[in-house]
């Protein structure tokens, strides 16, 4: 075998590793398995579109298929309990929810904090933040509500997406913490007493 012969060999391999290596890295996929070992979260997605799914006993449940987007995040953020995700853009989210019980949740924006044991979410809403549950149906109901013009709290509302500037948390005594800048540009921390209760 000459050199031309050689080098042309060469090339073709480095070029056929290099295809080969661009197409392994336009797909991903991942399986993780419950923590009870009776079930699975899984995702796979090409250059363009993404599919996850719940892999239970012999079924197949849809979080969603061939959705135009090119990265999800999964993970079980209980023994039980799936979580799903993907952006649409900073700082747009969508979550989707998993319980043997209770089936695949209806999509969730923008999550600001999440109550595993309540199974409850602070998301904003057209006019403030609220909670509610995350199996819920409908999606129509809020367990608790604030409202971005409610003098109490005197959000920052200067911002385009005010709920972007809010940080919060769910505590083990069932409160809920937000941090935030008030209308001065202050330093605002403050607690909610049950706020995944419907009162």
């Amino acid at each position: 075998m000459n050199s031309y012969t050689l080098t042309t060999v060469s090339r073709f391999s480095f070029a056929l590793l290099a295809l080969l290596a661009s197409n392994s890295s336009d797909a991903e996929s991942l399986k993780i398995q419950s923590p009870s070992q009776n079930e699975s979260v899984s995702y796979n997605c090409s250059q363009s579109t993404c599919s996850a799914w719940i892999d239970r006993h012999s079924d197949r449940l849809f979080f969603f298929k061939n959705l135009p987007i090119n990265a999800v995040t999964a993970r079980w953020i209980s023994s039980d309990i799936a979580q799903v995700s993907f952006s649409c853009g900073s700082p747009c989210s969508v979550s989707f929810f998993y319980k043997e019980s209770k089936g695949i949740s209806k999509d969730i924006h923008d999550i600001l904090a999440i109550s595993i044991p309540n199974e409850c979410a602070l998301i904003p809403t057209d006019d403030g933040i609220a909670t509610i549950y995350l199996f819920d149906k409908n999606q129509d109901r809020t367990l608790w509500h604030a409202r971005y013009n409610d003098r109490k709290f005197d959000f920052n509302t200067q911002s385009a997406t005010p709920f972007s500037t809010i940080k919060a948390k769910f505590n083990a005594d069932n409160t809920l913490e937000l941090n935030y800048q008030n209308s001065n540009n202050s330093l605002i921390s403050r607690k909610i007493k049950n706020p995944c209760i419907i009162k």
